[in-house]
């Protein structure tokens, strides 16, 4: 008998959840006078509502390959874009698709590093600063990472795949010193304008981008790709913990200890997240590496 997850829902029933989401925090952020209990009541909610999405991505991914991609629409629409050489390579050919994405992300990535290091310099905020230092790092491991696909065999992969746990565990000490100043000085930039609506833009493409990898690149079985997964994932976390920093700032109206308390706790979680996950790719390397030589 299979006991029933309280996360597990009807994709109509978390659309619904989404949009109800999406209204609340609307609500709660834009207008000053919302109620103290709809304002805290909304971020749980919106906590609630990324937890049944993360539970149900698999099944959404299922739905979509199973429902969607065998309709007549788009085996009709992959039948037009197919007789283009170019886009028929993108899809056939891995090493081909994994260069175009990564093109594509790193232009989107060093545009945003860009811009929050020069938002950083302006505001004199050492937090953005770093933060934007650690996206580069990521982002140019990252690229290391896809440039040497399928240059070494399985062994060297692994070897690669350990020290990338070893680089985000020392890396997730620097992320530690950065949450603790920034919950110490309790200190945000506000965005004026549209840079706020590009900064939570930025962030949802991680985030779906992230989760669509952990799917597309399982099927590979590379090291080198799994690598790439985490670092996808501790960068959209990341960016996460950015996103509420600057639209409490933004929209909060003196709300300084709430922000100083969110950002204890999603910080943390980050950080034990990251150090778990570097921890499991040292460990599982060393097996993999020791089974290799038995």
């Amino acid at each position: 008998m299979h006991k029933k997850n309280i996360f597990r829902f009807k994709p109509i029933t978390i659309i619904l959840l989404i949009i109800s989401t999406i209204v609340l925090l609307i609500y709660s952020l834009a207008y000053d006078k919302a109620l103290d209990p709809i304002k805290y009541f909304s971020y749980l909610y919106s906590t609630f509502s990324l937890i049944v999405v993360l539970f149900n991505t698999k099944r959404f991914y299922s739905y979509l390959k199973d429902g969607f991609l065998n309709t007549n629409i788009f085996k009709n629409t992959k039948k037009l874009l197919y007789k283009s050489k170019l886009i028929k390579k993108y899809f056939e050919d891995v090493n081909f698709k994994t260069l175009i994405n990564l093109c594509f992300s790193a232009v989107i990535n060093f545009s945003f590093i860009f811009i929050k290091f020069t938002n950083g310099i302006l505001n004199k905020s050492v937090w953005f600063v770093s933060l934007a230092l650690y996206y580069f790092l990521l982002t140019l491991i990252k690229i290391v990472l896809l440039n040497n696909l399928r240059k070494f065999d399985k062994k060297k992969e692994y070897k690669i795949y350990k020290n990338v746990g070893y680089f985000i565990m020392a890396l997730n000490v620097a992320l530690v010193i950065m949450i603790i100043q920034m919950v110490n000085s309790n200190v945000a930039v506000v965005y004026e304008g549209y840079i706020i609506y590009l900064t939570a833009l930025y962030t949802f493409y991680l985030i779906i981008s992230a989760i669509i990898n952990v799917f597309v690149y399982k099927k590979y079985n590379s090291p080198i790709l799994s690598s790439v997964k985490v670092i996808n994932l501790l960068t959209a976390s990341v960016s996460i913990l950015m996103l509420q920093t600057t639209m409490i700032a933004t929209f909060g109206k003196n709300e300084l200890d709430f922000m100083r308390l969110m950002n204890a706790i999603t910080g943390g979680v980050i950080s034990v997240i990251a150090l778990s996950i570097s921890t499991y790719m040292i460990i599982k390397c060393q097996k993999k590496l020791k089974a290799s030589k038995d």
